[in-house]
């Protein structure tokens, strides 16, 4: 993994000049929506994510000061610009949404503690968390669900 990038999940700030945090935020983007496509393909298929056509939902990554624009479009999960305006945020610390993302915390809990954040359109930011709710970590690739259970450990300790 990326020293940098570690060094972020781990709760360490992120100092790197501007442009570095633009190419980890792009290349981090399309890797997120690969899997997201991959992972999601047949709820995507079956229009759990159609409340996302044509809206911009941001993931914004507070301590790695970047953002990741996501919408639906032709049947996919599409990384938009970031400059692009979110109609919604959802919002956290780099760790805070790894715990997220391998269920070791709970998105309830993150949100009355102060450490996940909705603001905008906040139905879109509940709808997209409910669909998420619903999902199982089994359903990722043994890969892919074992490097987001080791960096959740790691992230944990902290």
């Amino acid at each position: 993994m990326n020293q940098r990038l570690f060094d972020v999940l781990a709760g360490a700030p992120a100092h790197a000049p501007r442009p570095l945090q633009r190419l980890m935020e792009r290349v981090s983007g399309q890797s997120l929506v690969y899997a997201a496509n991959n992972v999601l393909r047949s709820e995507i298929e079956q229009g759990e994510f159609d409340f996302l056509r044509g809206r911009r939902l941001a993931v914004r990554v507070q301590d790695a000061s970047f953002q990741w624009v996501l919408s639906l479009m032709d049947g996919q999960i599409r990384l938009c610009e970031s400059a692009e305006t979110p109609e919604a945020v959802i919002a956290g610390d780099a760790r805070d949404l790894l715990l997220l993302a391998s269920r070791r915390e709970d998105p309830d809990s993150l949100f009355f503690r102060r450490r996940l954040r909705i603001e905008g359109d906040t139905e879109l930011g509940l709808h997209v968390k409910n669909v998420l709710d619903r999902l199982e970590l089994g359903q990722l690739p043994g890969p892919l669900r074992w490097g987001l259970e080791r960096a959740a450990d790691f992230a944990g300790r902290r």
